[in-house]
């Protein structure tokens, strides 16, 4: 989709109208929306609650109409599928509201966890209280042929501003938005994985029909079939969180996968923040130092920085409890501000400090973010960066298994919304994807070794000369630099 030169008939939208009208495929759509976050949320269905105060009668069949900008074919298509004014084949679609009301009557203690795990935070818990969502990322294609059922469980938003290139480019005119970048992961899947997608997708539609939309009755997909049509090596398994059914098996996957944990774990998440599993990471590590484990456990964090007050004080409780004493001013740990200082007595002291403190803890952490850049017109050399938004929710462990899906590293993920994840055991599988994704962030610069201990420093001394590069406008020498409050406040440039 080329900025300035927005085609209507190269949209998602326009793929499933071609589907429902013209090719006799049913499809069905399952959109969450609430009334809170329409207000102010600009990815909810029809744009800002259009698909309620749109008026719907622009024909969108016969391609005669042409729509200046997204936001008003947007808003035309979902005020005629769901006002119904239009006949687009068997295309039906239906709202997963999530309201207070409906979510503290199924399952009241959720509502007073969340209060209790925020006390104080009153902002947060009121968003969470108030705005459950349907947050599952879920698609679901020919599930009733065996051999060509496909799938996909995934982080990223089927909204045309959400789509990227692996090269993250500064700047593109073939993103809706030019100077904007994501980072997100997901995953296809074929096999048996498909009966478990079609009964979570059956279940929620079937709870929640409304208007005109009928129930599904379509054959389940044949498991035995699906089976013996696609052998894999990997063990699978779906997860959810649906708390209106009190079922929280991406939380219990954490739970008990991190508690096996021994060598290192890679997160890579929009939110990294939350308490509960950073202390059993912890938890873990002092286990193993018990019994007589002289190993630490290394972990591997991208995310994202906020300027949000109270994600960043949650964050920062979990960067202190890591070993990470970040001050309320700057968000920073002792090892950055000492590895810039000039006084090599004193960074070398700084730095034994932090180490000692992690090591004390058991786990040895490297955090950064994304950044891409290009060379700017101010000066010969000097160079412009730009933040890369981290929107996967990614985790490997041991590389032995992995999980990715719609979950975040917060409790909002873990217990108050509806959300769909794949927990995947194939140690071929995981090393590879997280060599391919740290080949990305990091230019190919990491070496091939299996050595945490190793790569560890070798993360930190990277993140770290990318930061510098940072403060004096030079070249980076990939898109990983540390994670930082205010980064440039504290930089000798000179």
């Amino acid at each position: 989709m080329n900025a300035g030169k927005w085609d209507s008939n190269k949209t998602i939208g326009a793929v499933l109208r071609q589907k429902a009208e013209k090719d006799n495929v049913e499809v069905k759509l399952i959109l969450y929306y609430h009334p809170i976050a329409a207000l102010n949320v600009g990815n909810a269905p029809g744009l800002k609650d259009a698909r309620i105060w749109a008026k719907p009668g622009i024909d969108l069949i016969d391609g005669t109409w042409k729509y200046s900008t997204p936001d008003e074919y947007r808003q035309s298509w979902f005020a005629n599928v769901v006002g119904g004014k239009s006949e687009i084949g068997d295309l039906q679609l239906i709202q997963a509201k999530g309201t207070k009301g409906e979510v503290s009557r199924q399952n009241y203690k959720e509502t007073q966890r969340i209060r209790k795990a925020l006390p104080g935070n009153y902002k947060l818990s009121f968003m969470l209280e108030w705005t459950f969502t349907q947050h599952q990322k879920m698609i679901l294609i020919d599930h009733e042929d065996p051999k060509n059922a496909t799938g996909f469980i995934q982080g990223f938003n089927l909204l045309p501003h959400y789509f990227d290139f692996k090269t993250h480019p500064y700047s593109s005119t073939e993103r809706q938005d030019p100077d904007k970048s994501y980072q997100d992961v997901g995953v296809h899947v074929q096999g048996t994985a498909i009966y478990d997608l079609y009964h979570n997708f059956k279940e929620s539609w079937n709870q929640k029909i409304t208007g005109d939309a009928t129930q599904l009755t379509t054959a389940e997909p044949d498991i035995t079939a699906l089976a013996n049509n696609h052998r894999s090596a990997s063990d699978i398994q779906i997860l959810r969180t649906w708390p209106k059914k009190e079922e929280f098996t991406i939380d219990d996957f954490y739970q008990h996968a991190l508690g096996l944990a021994f060598d290192h774990i890679y997160v890579e998440d929009q939110y990294f923040r939350s308490p509960e599993l950073v202390e059993k990471i912890i938890e873990r590590a002092k286990a193993l130092k018990a019994n007589g484990s002289a190993k630490a456990i290394y972990l591997f964090v991208i995310t994202n920085l906020s300027s949000v007050i109270e994600e960043t004080e949650i964050r920062a409780e979990i960067m202190e409890r890591l070993g990470q004493k970040e001050s309320k001013e700057i968000s920073d740990d002792l090892e950055w501000l000492a590895f810039l200082d000039k006084d090599g007595k004193k960074s070398k002291d700084d730095i034994t400090k932090l180490q000692n403190k992690m090591a004390a803890i058991g786990v040895m952490g490297a955090y950064g973010v994304l950044k891409t850049a290009k060379r700017t017109t101010k000066s010969v050399s000097g160079y412009e960066y730009r933040d890369i938004t981290t929107h996967s929710k990614l985790c490997t462990i041991n590389d032995q298994c992995y999980t990715v899906g719609s979950a975040n590293w917060n409790i909002r993920s873990m217990r108050a919304d509806t959300e769909l994840n794949i927990a995947v055991s194939d140690a071929k599988q995981t090393r590879e994807w997280r060599q391919e994704l740290w080949g990305y962030h990091f230019n190919q610069t990491l070496p091939d070794s299996d050595d945490m201990d190793r790569l560890h420093k070798e993360w930190r001394e990277k993140l770290h000369e990318n930061d510098r590069r940072l403060a004096k406008e030079q070249a980076p020498l990939s898109r990983a630099f540390s994670y930082h409050q205010n980064l440039l406040e504290f930089f000798d440039v000179g």
